[in-house]
């Protein structure tokens, strides 16, 4: 009985020949003893073997190959995908040479162009004043107005043409949405090319600045075609009248402003001026 049992407890490899406790058997449910006929050691030797050939290989890219592109697919991939790549960006965006290139490549003329296409789409500029009147935003803009440098910097671009001509457009908008006048986007370039760079009344080029025809205290719109080019003295001079009134009334005591027939003529005035100031304008050019 002893020695059945012993003889139980052991089987011979048929790839070796070896006798081997069963416990050095992989099970088999092909095989009536519910072992297989190799031991651990030959099978393990055998993958080895297989491993290493041409065509494992080939089978193992391509097994791979397909899981991956499937579980790309996957939701949970994506989701792990893009967590990985927003840290990942978060901490190199941070390194001195990524700040360094990044410099470079916003001071080219292929990224300011496509730069400033891009501001210009409505996509662009709807996300934008959504983003100015997040709560987030109005506090941390608050905040960086209050800083000294912020302030340094302003008060010098005050002090530029360009800034003087933002405040000076700002002061129009403002001005027009107080007396709830109409306001439009303004070319100031093209308004001085229309006047030669001097005032339309005189012909000064001292002292020049921008002057609503119809003044915005009397309903005049903050658009192109009701602003022109006046010195300060004639601009304090006209004040808020109506320009054909004013011309009557200062060009009778007043020997610097252009002839009056020169002034009907001009292009910028002409709409502005009503049919009986017309014939007045044109009687008073007779007498002259």
């Amino acid at each position: 009985m002893w020695y059945t049992k012993f003889v139980e407890d052991f089987k011979r490899c048929s790839k070796c020949g070896e006798e081997k406790p069963l416990s050095e058997f992989y099970r088999s449910k092909n095989h009536k003893d519910g072992l297989q006929y190799w031991c651990k050691g030959c099978v393990k030797e055998y993958q080895q073997e297989y491993r290493q050939t041409p065509e494992y290989k080939a089978f193992q890219q391509e097994y791979q190959r397909e899981y991956r592109q499937e579980y790309r697919q996957t939701p949970e991939h994506k989701a792990f995908r893009q967590e990985y790549q927003r840290e990942y960006q978060r901490e190199y965006r941070q390194t001195p040479e990524y700040k360094e290139a990044e410099r470079k490549r916003r001071q080219t003329p292929e990224y300011k162009e496509a730069e400033r296409k891009r501001r210009q789409t409505p996509e662009y500029k709807e996300a934008e004043r959504k983003r100015r009147q997040t709560p987030e935003f109005k506090e941390a803009e608050r905040k960086r107005m209050q800083t000294p440098e912020y302030k340094e910097v302003e008060r010098k671009r005050r002090q530029t043409p360009d800034g003087k001509a933002t405040k000076r457009r700002g002061n129009h908008k403002r001005r027009a949405l107080k007396a709830n006048c109409t306001t439009e986007s303004i070319d100031e370039t093209k308004i001085w090319d229309e006047c030669d760079n001097q005032c339309i009344y005189c012909g000064s080029t001292e002292r020049l600045e921008l002057d609503h025809v119809i003044a915005l205290s009397n309903g005049g719109p903050n658009c192109e075609s009701n602003l022109v080019i006046a010195c300060k003295p004639c601009n304090s001079s006209k004040n808020a009248k109506p320009v054909a009134e004013w011309l009557l009334e200062d060009h009778s005591r007043s020997a610097h402003l252009r002839p009056l027939s020169e002034l009907q003529k001009n292009k910028k005035l002409q709409p502005f001026l009503t049919k009986r100031l017309k014939v007045t304008l044109h009687k008073a050019t007779c007498v002259e």
